[in-house]
């Protein structure tokens, strides 16, 4: 038996597709972040030692890969361009991409989509990578989730 109560405060329905409702997280601490900050800064302002990342969590280890990653992303994101990497299972690619992507949102005020292939890394994304990115960000992000009737986006 569903809650069509509560799925209707979760949901849109359009053309039999769901559209979780935007949901507006918070941060830790809000700081500006203006036009003239650049990636860099950004991105060192959570990553360094003594950063926000290292504020949330006790113990969190950047590796290099992610950094260099989250380099070419950002890039790929100023530039316009497509950017194709591949990197294996530990690499930390969910934050490497997800930061650039919350930096370039926040910046230009533009929305972003991140399409999944599979439910379980859609599932990571929505309840273990965003809502740690939410932590460590100095800005409030929203968050959608879209679903199809095969549960994706053709």
């Amino acid at each position: 038996m569903h809650d069509h109560a509560r799925e209707e405060e979760v949901f849109d329905i359009y053309r039999q597709l769901a559209i979780r409702k935007p949901v507006k997280m918070k941060p830790q601490e809000e700081e500006i972040i203006t036009t003239t900050d650049t990636f860099q800064s950004f991105k060192d302002r959570i990553t360094q030692e003594g950063g926000s990342l290292s504020k949330a969590f006790l113990t969190y280890e950047w590796r290099q890969g992610q950094l260099k990653m989250m380099e070419v992303v950002h890039e790929a994101f100023s530039n316009n361009e497509h950017v194709l990497i591949e990197a294996g299972t530990g690499t930390g690619k969910s934050l490497a991409y997800l930061l650039p992507a919350a930096y370039f949102a926040h910046m230009e005020k533009a929305p972003v989509v991140i399409s999944t292939q599979t439910i379980p890394l859609q599932s990571q994304l929505l309840e273990r990578d965003i809502p740690l990115l939410q932590k460590i960000l100095p800005f409030p992000i929203n968050v959608a989730l879209l679903k199809g009737r095969n549960h994706y986006l053709s």
